[in-house]
């Protein structure tokens, strides 16, 4: 029973931190995107900008990564465990090129369901399968951060109770 509930507590944990960081990254990259523009606007004498583009930016780039997070990073990785659990061992090592493959057939899946109405109608294969593959290899950096913060966050959850189980196994071993 304890380590049932150790399980989902961790697939819940890493799964909420590795969401957070996932939505808080890209806000605090346009926190520091506006203050080096910021600042080479004021050393290069020009306009400052509206003091609501800040707060404005930082609310779209949050609501962009959270939907981007539930409904792309969150699936992809959470498939990628179920299906890498036939490699046994090597589970972990099979969860990133599966990961990347789910994730790739899911955005050229969703592009070829909005290329039925194009908005370019003289526009060539080649260009869209061209957009697509870097639409993928874009969303890879953001699935990359996901993945490695869920490993990390695993790690240290798990650790102190693999130490312990090891602790209490020598100490029953020793007492034989």
């Amino acid at each position: 029973m304890v380590e049932k509930t150790v399980m989902v507590t961790n697939f819940f944990a890493r799964h909420f931190i590795a969401s957070l960081a996932s939505i808080l990254f890209p806000v605090i990259l346009t926190v520091v995107a506006y203050f080096v523009l910021l600042v080479i606007a004021i050393f290069t004498n020009t306009g400052l900008g509206s003091p609501i583009a800040l707060p404005l930016w930082m609310i779209i780039v949050a609501i962009f990564s959270t939907a981007y997070t539930a409904l792309l990073l969150f699936p992809v990785a959470l498939i990628a465990e179920i299906v890498s659990r036939v490699f046994g061992k090597w589970q972990h090592f099979a969860q990133v090129p599966i990961s990347t493959a789910i994730l790739f057939a899911v955005i050229f899946t969703l592009a070829l369901i909005f290329r039925r109405a194009p908005n370019f109608p003289n526009e060539m294969a080649t260009h869209w399968i061209e957009y697509t593959l870097v639409t993928a290899c874009v969303f890879t950096i953001p699935l990359g951060m996901y993945w490695w913060t869920m490993k990390i966050i695993q790690a240290g959850i798990s650790l102190p109770f693999f130490l312990l189980r090891k602790i209490n196994d020598a100490r029953k071993n020793g007492n034989t």
